[in-house]
């Protein structure tokens, strides 16, 4: 008969450590959705600073990094700050997937 018996602190001992796990995944979740939110204002940050840039180059004004620089350098940077532009707004796009992912996990 007491071979058929098994230890309930045993069972108690799997459950806890599940739920430990459980609190772990959501402490980590919570961790990487701050990180992101971070991460996207950052990214907008840096879009909107070099769209202002952008701006004022195409508008004429000159700052002194295109002070010295010659018209078609001037067109290639502006170029380069047109698909820097790009890529922060595909950025931004793909955070907000993770970001709606990362929500739905929390709910």
């Amino acid at each position: 008969m007491s071979d058929k018996l098994k230890n309930p602190f045993y069972n108690m001992l799997y459950w806890v450590k599940g739920e430990i796990a459980d609190i772990k995944s959501m402490n980590q979740a919570l961790e990487t959705r701050v990180t992101l939110l971070q991460t996207m204002v950052k990214t907008s940050t840096k879009r909107e600073s070099t769209q202002r840039e952008l701006d004022s180059l195409q508008g004429g004004k000159t700052s002194f990094k295109t002070f010295f620089k010659s018209t078609n350098e001037k067109q290639s940077y502006s170029i380069s700050l047109q698909n820097q532009i790009d890529h922060a707004n595909k950025s931004y796009n793909c955070y907000l997937q993770v970001l709606a992912i990362v929500n739905w996990y929390l709910m």
